[in-house]
């Protein structure tokens, strides 16, 4: 296991968007896996690098600002 394990910042985050989006929206975007952690950085599995660009391009400066904000 490792010693940043910010698996529960990555949960809450999730479950904010869940509140936030429409069904259709979360289950499009967020049906993603949290991976791991390291010091300062989230990694997660998302399906393709096209999947990986476009979830960065829309929710990548919302799910940091929610991860600032909870940790």
């Amino acid at each position: 296991m490792s010693d940043w394990d910010y698996s529960v910042f990555w949960n809450e985050t999730i479950s904010q968007f869940s509140r936030e989006l429409s069904e259709q929206e979360f289950s499009m975007w967020f049906n993603i896996e949290y991976d791991s952690s390291l010091q300062e950085t989230i990694r997660v599995r998302v399906p393709s690098a096209f999947f990986r660009d476009q979830l960065a391009n829309t929710y990548q400066k919302s799910m940091e600002s929610k991860l600032l904000e909870l940790s």
